[in-house]
């Protein structure tokens, strides 16, 4: 249905569904970056006829496919972004990190994805290459159970060839940050992001794609993780991206609709909506109700006047 019918707006039906009806939010960060990688593998892939076959019946994508179908290339996005597919990756060894010889594109020019949808695991023992190994096998992506360190969702690929085994399962990485403190390039993110610390992968020889949104970011843009150091203690290999923004600058996906994925955007943060009211007056109100609650000086101004 997302791809044959050319009215549907998957980011404007998300907003109805969970803004119209009694539905728990929480954070939706992860459902909106789910929802990227859902779209980007769909245009990749390509539209499907009605019994859900795609034109040349394959359901899999290729991972350097996948990615260019969801972030645009630096000319588009600006002459100051990196490119994703042309990027170098970092090894991981010793004390030292080294940059590696093979491109993106070199290293993962035979690896292919498969997913159709996201399943939301309930521990965090599900999020091991044994059962993401599994789930790739009938089409499935995963979002971390609640409170899973330093992870919010994993898609599995073939490193290269057809065949599904542990020794050739390698693992799309991704955080999602909807705050608007987090808006800088932060390593610490990608050093928790260790794939054999957090107990996912077994194996040091298969390289990992690691990627931060930070979604609530201003100015839209891409970095590349560099380094000179690191604290992790893994051995690995690692490709790292900081995206900041949910903007048709820097996301495929959302070129068809920038306004309904601003709308999803703002319906993120439950929190805030709390307060919120079309009279100013109102919304001042309930924030000075709940003194302390955040940083605005309306949340303070009733009882102490805080440092310029």
């Amino acid at each position: 249905m997302m791809t044959t019918q050319a009215q549907f707006n998957p980011a404007e039906a998300l907003h109805g569904i969970l803004n119209r009806f009694s539905v728990n939010k929480c954070e939706l960060g992860e459902l909106i970056v789910a929802l990227l990688f859902i779209m980007a593998r769909d245009e990749v892939v390509g539209v499907a006829d009605h019994l859900g076959r795609p034109p040349n019946n394959e359901r899999w994508c290729s991972l350097t496919g996948l990615l260019t179908s969801l972030f645009c290339a630096p000319s588009t996005a600006s002459n100051d972004d990196d490119s994703i597919i042309t990027s170098q990756g970092w090894d991981f060894a010793a004390e030292n990190p080294n940059e590696t010889e093979s491109s993106l594109a070199k290293a993962f020019a035979r690896s292919k994805v498969y997913f159709t949808h996201f399943i939301k695991v309930h521990e965090y023992a599900a999020v091991h290459v044994k059962y993401l190994m599994y789930l790739m096998a009938r089409g499935a992506a995963v979002l971390c159970a609640n409170g899973h360190p330093a992870v919010d969702g994993i898609i599995p690929f073939l490193v290269e060839g057809d065949e599904i085994r542990l020794d050739n399962i390698g693992i799309i990485m991704f955080q999602v940050k909807n705050d608007t403190k987090c808006y800088s390039l932060r390593r610490n993110l990608f050093d928790a992001m260790d794939p054999r610390s957090l107990g996912i992968l077994e194996s040091d020889n298969i390289p990992v794609i690691r990627i931060v949104f930070a979604l609530a970011e201003k100015t839209p843009s891409i970095e590349l993780g560099r380094y000179t150091t690191s604290t992790t203690v893994g051995s690995y290999t690692t490709y790292d991206f900081w995206v900041s923004g949910l903007s048709s600058k820097v996301l495929v996906p959302v070129r068809k609709d920038p306004n309904a994925w601003d709308n999803l955007l703002q319906i993120s943060s439950p929190w805030q909506r709390i307060y919120s009211n079309r009279l100013k007056l109102r919304t001042t109100h309930r924030r000075s109700m709940n003194p302390g609650a955040a940083a605005d000086s309306e949340f303070w101004g009733n009882w102490c006047k805080l440092d310029s």
